[in-house]
């Protein structure tokens, strides 16, 4: 009897062993966020080659994208890189810059996409006024690990009246990741103006609003991923995040473009980096 025990207990730590060399063999999955400024806009003269360069160097197998003017532009730039299939939504809002995905269909699977207009989790937002809409996609690895991915680009400007209209969007799109049954990110150009120095108790909020729904944001040490002009100036900004629900399997989030080149420090205007005004004023993020 005895020898049958040892046997069961050898068969059961053989599994358990077998099911955890299993889960460690999985390839990282490399998840970015890039808001392309006015990309397609016949008023931004965008240099795509240097823009080719800058994915391609991401080597992301999930690209969420925002301020997409004219998606033909975007289906033409995933045709040069060979790698990459366009998902977009269909609504803008207001502003009609379209939020997506350009995924690597080797690595990942585009299960489903479910777009919500002015990021209503009803589903009875406007599609081309208000607010731009959040674009979730179901994904599924290779290996069979499926998850979320909800692309955002949250409304601009820093007084209250717009950090207020940004809480709202902030738990919109919180309630969009927690109905969803897979581990879930949100990701995108959120225009946290206020996320470095808390004005209007903008970072307080996004923190603690995460804190509540059991989320993580990935982004919160990143110094910066966004330049803007103010007087003769070249001032940092952190305005992309990426935030996680739990389960999400994802570590620390890195920083791309000249935002790492320069350190995000403030410089003057005459020393701006070729890509701030050739490609855009934000940087890549992305995550393992």
């Amino acid at each position: 009897m005895r020898r049958n025990h040892i046997i069961v207990a050898a068969a059961v730590v053989g599994a358990f062993l077998s099911i955890r060399s299993c889960a460690c063999s999985h390839e990282p999955l490399h998840i970015a966020t890039f808001n392309i400024e006015n990309f397609g806009s016949a008023e931004k003269d965008t240099d795509t080659d240097r823009l080719l360069e800058l994915v391609s160097a991401l080597d992301a197998d999930v690209i969420a994208v925002q301020e997409i003017e004219d998606p033909a532009v975007l289906e033409r730039l995933a045709s040069r890189l060979g790698r990459y299939t366009v998902a977009l939504s269909r609504c803008g809002g207001g502003s009609n810059m379209r939020v997506g995905f350009l995924f690597d269909a080797k690595r990942v699977r585009l299960e489903s996409l479910q777009e919500y207009a002015e990021l209503d989790p009803r589903g009875e937002g406007a599609c081309t006024r208000g607010d731009r809409p959040g674009l979730l996609g179901r994904f599924a690895a290779t290996d069979g690990r499926r998850f979320a991915l909800l692309a955002v680009h949250l409304t601009a400007l820093g007084d209250e009246e717009f950090a207020s209209k940004r809480r709202s969007q902030w738990r919109r799109a919180i309630a969009i990741a927690k109905s969803t049954p897979v581990p879930t990110a949100i990701l995108g150009d959120t225009n946290s103006t206020g996320w470095l120095d808390d004005r209007h108790g903008e970072r307080s909020f996004i923190e603690d609003e995460l804190a509540a729904a059991d989320m993580k944001l990935l982004t919160e040490k990143l110094p910066c991923s966004e330049y803007f002009t103010r007087q003769d100036r070249l001032t940092p900004s952190m305005l992309d995040h990426v935030a996680v629900t739990s389960g999400f399997p994802a570590a620390r989030a890195t920083l791309h473009g000249y935002c790492r080149e320069l350190s995000c420090r403030e410089i003057p205007v005459r020393d701006a980096p070729p890509d701030f005004a050739r490609v855009s004023d934000h940087c890549p993020v992305s995550v393992q």
